[in-house]
């Protein structure tokens, strides 16, 4: 398994799950809804694929809505579950970033590291 740096888009991902209170799993996710990089920490078991289309989904509905109302780009979704929340950050060219938390999470917490480590990536996007 090669090791990941913290240069690169594993290495990043992994470092957002790492500093952030009960994060599970960080992704980076294309317009398509298909998964380009992933990190799921050893406590949780996500399926990165299912994930990522799915949300695609959610995203290109919500932005449907927004784009109707005029209210502008997306720029962040939460999406809680009695499981998990799910914070989604718009990236460049429909990239998508998203940090899983589980139960009890600070959700405040994972705003703040999913925002520095999405301003991080559109340099590298």
């Amino acid at each position: 398994m090669p090791v990941e740096t913290v240069n690169s888009i594993g290495g990043r991902l992994r470092e957002l799950v790492d500093r952030v209170q009960s994060a599970h799993a960080a992704s980076l996710v294309d317009e398509e809804g298909l998964t380009i990089d992933s990190y799921c920490d050893d406590s949780a078991s996500v399926d990165f694929d299912s994930l990522s289309a799915e949300l695609n989904m959610v995203l290109n509905r919500a932005r449907s809505v927004v784009q109707h109302l005029e209210y502008g780009n997306i720029r962040e979704l939460s999406l809680g579950t009695e499981e998990v929340t799910l914070l989604c950050h718009s990236l460049p060219d429909g990239y998508c970033l998203v940090l899983v938390l589980g139960a009890g999470a600070f959700i405040g917490q994972g705003h703040f590291y999913l925002k520095r480590a999405a301003y991080t990536l559109r340099a590298e996007l």
